[in-house]
C-alpha cells in the first residue's frame, strides 16, 4: 500500500514540475525571440506568461505538501 501512494504522489509530482518546467522553456523561448527582434506582440505574451509564475510555484509546492501531508498520517496510521 505504502509503495503505491509513493508511486503516485510521484507521478503527481514529475507530472506537476513537468508542466511547470515546459512553461518555464516557453517564457525563455519567448524572451530569447523578444531580444532578437524586439516585437511588441512578444513582450506581451512574456508579461501575460510571467504572471502565471506563482500559480506554477504553487502548484509543485501543494504536490509536495500533499505528499508530505499524506506520508505523515500514513506513519502513524497504518
Amino acid at each position: 500500500m505504502n509503495r503505491l501512494l509513493l508511486a503516485i504522489f510521484l507521478l503527481v509530482m514529475a507530472v506537476a514540475d513537468y508542466m511547470v518546467l515546459r512553461e518555464y522553456r516557453k517564457l525563455y523561448s519567448l524572451c530569447k525571440l523578444y531580444a532578437s527582434n524586439g516585437q511588441e506582440s512578444l513582450k506581451q505574451d512574456i508579461v501575460k506568461l510571467s504572471a502565471n509564475n506563482p500559480k506554477w510555484i504553487t502548484m509543485v509546492s501543494q504536490a509536495l505538501v500533499l505528499m508530505s501531508i499524506v506520508f505523515m498520517v500514513g506513519k502513524f496510521w497504518f
